[in-house]
């Protein structure tokens, strides 16, 4: 994992200001930081690198890394560079390192943008061609790894994170306040239905996509897909008998490449199914030593300490848990925010980020995690009201509701979600997104955006279309977006083997049966789950995440948090909502758990927007 920039103009960059931004990629490169820079009709083009060393370890794989008539600044990991380097011996091809970044380059010499369909890995990367005078940009299918994108007449400036480009470019950028406001109002599951960031004119290049800049005499710009899925998955691909041979063969594959390292390795474990499996067949299957970390919630409702526990001792891998408190709360909400280029959505992922904190005291450094599993295989209560509405006209309806009734239904704290016709809305979105309306009376002082977000159709079947919209729009990318961001603030590697390439074409063409039933999800995790954990987690029916309290993290009533909220009575963020409000909220006995989320995120907003690099 690394960080790039790279810059394309008419004039030549100051050295001082190339030594000032390779000082802000430190973070997410301690081990190298570099740039080399080329001439082209008149036309000046540098690229930068910041390198977090995790595969040869050695200089002779630091970047930019060149190859005949290429040069690449990469970031990322491409895990399947073993078996790529091998079809590339058999080609003739030689090699000086023993890299994923040489595999990479040859693979895109030799077969050219074909190469990115065979890639099974994480990526954000620019290859420059001497020879053809072209630039080329991507990123993964999944978005794990971030580019953004600046352009400014014939000025191209694209990056790893924003400051970066802010930086080189000398100059400060305004804040997309019609961004942040829909972030306010409607929660996180708005941000990536677009390309656009918390800034104007800077936006996200899509994943999954090649962006070829031609840098001849009149710049061109050509954009296509790398990677796509069919409207209609085949379902009878898999056999009853083999489904579960398959499944083994691909999942135990997407984790054996994703423990490859030359550095030490720690691993995410909350406590469920997810994160427990992945422990689970690293050591089983793959004996490796390993190390886990956990948060712990005081709180009944998100305390996971038992089954945690019950996996450790099962497994007898070593432990670090990392208690929850209110201890230093504003001091790094705010510098996280401001590290992140805008607001941190949730609290998961402030506490995400004390997690990979006690990492980097144990010299981790790469971070092994469950994401993505709830949106492959079923994992959310909602998606058992998307399938008992789906089983409305079979037979056995009556049956299938009174179990989840007695089993599922339970154990959900939100009323809306224990109601079966929660998902009658043509719009699925209306009914998941943050519900605006009882902020209403509460909190506004401008209108309400209107809500123009809408799922995406990619499947007829009403589950699989749910997930993929949570997978590529709603969750996984502000997920995968914090992930990174949390994990480079501290120079850590995050990887996710449940986003797999070769997974997610499994997991689509899965029949739901083998996914959900009325009293369990997950099923085909289960089912695997019976040969390597214990009986207490693979039947375990409660669905916590990684979630927190925010009233264990935050002192509503504290001083120094009234002080940062309303010292500053020009704040720009009482432009959005009404502060006298919002101190009458603060001074109720109990604040509702949905209001807790929506002051958390007016704090962090806060914090970001009186960052004073920024502008209006």
């Amino acid at each position: 994992m690394c960080g790039l920039l790279g810059y394309i103009g008419s004039n030549s960059l100051d050295k001082n200001l190339i030594q000032k931004t390779l000082k802000l990629m430190k973070n997410r490169g301690p081990d190298m930081q570099d740039y080399k820079s080329y001439n082209f009709f008149n036309r000046k083009i540098t690229l930068f690198h910041s390198r977090l060393s995790i595969i040869d370890l050695n200089s002779r794989s630091n970047q930019p890394f060149k190859y005949k008539n290429l040069i690449m600044i990469f970031n990322g990991e491409i895990y399947n560079y073993q078996e790529l380097k091998k079809e590339l011996i058999d080609f003739g091809y030689k090699f000086e390192t023993s890299s994923d970044t040489e595999v990479l380059l040859k693979m895109y010499y030799h077969y050219g943008d074909r190469a990115f369909k065979k890639f099974n890995g994480m990526w954000s990367l620019a290859i420059l061609d001497t020879k053809k005078h072209y630039l080329k940009l991507s990123r993964d299918c999944f978005g794990e790894k971030p580019l953004f994108l600046y352009k400014n007449g014939e000025k191209f400036i694209f990056g790893s994170e924003i400051k970066y480009i802010q930086s080189i470019s000398n100059s400060q950028f305004s804040l997309n306040f019609s961004k942040i406001k829909t972030n306010l109002f409607f929660g996180f599951k708005s941000l990536n239905y677009s390309d656009d960031t918390f800034f104007k004119k800077i936006k996200k290049i899509s994943p999954g996509t090649i962006l070829t800049i031609n840098l001849k005499k009149d710049i061109t710009i050509s954009t296509k897909k790398i990677f796509s899925l069919r409207n209609n998955s085949n379902e009878n691909l898999f056999s009853n008998s083999s489904y579960m041979q398959n499944f083994e063969k691909i999942f135990f594959n997407a984790i054996k490449i994703r423990l490859r390292s030359d550095v030490p390795m720690g691993f995410c474990l909350s406590g469920g199914i997810d994160s427990s499996l992945l422990v689970a067949i690293s050591q089983k299957v793959f004996g490796k030593k390993i190390q886990t970390f956990s948060i712990i919630d005081d709180d009944i409702r998100y305390n996971e300490y038992k089954n945690i526990k019950s996996v450790t001792k099962f497994l007898g891998c070593e432990n670090s848990l990392v208690r929850l408190g209110k201890k230093n709360f504003l001091e790094d909400i705010i510098s996280l925010s401001q590290y992140h280029d805008g607001p941190i959505a949730t609290i998961s992922y402030f506490v995400q980020s004390l997690l990979l904190k006690s990492m980097k005291k144990k010299g981790i450094k790469v971070s092994i995690s469950g994401t993505g599993a709830d949106e492959l295989f079923t994992g959310y209560y909602h998606h058992f009201l998307i399938y008992l509405n789906q089983m409305k006209k079979n037979k056995n309806f009556n049956k299938e509701f009174s179990l989840w009734k007695k089993n599922i239904s339970v154990l959900i704290r939100d009323d809306s979600l224990k109601n079966i016709n929660f998902f009658k809305s043509k719009n699925l979105n209306d009914s998941i997104f943050f519900e605006s309306s009882r902020l209403e009376n509460y909190f506004q002082t401008k209108s309400i955006p209107e809500n123009k977000y809408y799922e995406k159709k990619y499947y007829n079947d009403p589950l699989k279309n749910r997930m993929h919209n949570e997978l590529f729009h709603e969750i996984v990318p502000v997920i995968l977006h914090h992930d990174d961001l949390n994990s480079m603030f501290f120079s850590i590697e995050n990887r996710s083997p449940y986003l797999d390439r070769d997974l997610l074409l499994f997991s689509r063409q899965l029949k739901n049966k083998y996914l959900i039933n009325s009293e369990y999800q997950k099923l085909i995790l289960r089912k695997l789950a019976e040969k390597f954990l214990p009986k207490a987690i693979y039947q375990d029916k409660k669905k916590v995440g990684f979630n927190a309290s925010i009233e264990n993290v935050i002192d509503f009533k504290s001083k120094k948090l009234k002080h940062f909220l309303f010292s500053n009575k020009d704040s720009l963020i009482f432009d959005i909502i009404d502060p006298n409000k919002l101190k009458d909220m603060l001074q109720s006995k109990k604040i509702p758990n949905y209001l807790a989320k929506f002051i958390f995120r007016i704090i962090s907003t806060k914090a970001f927007i009186e960052n004073k690099n920024i502008s209006l």
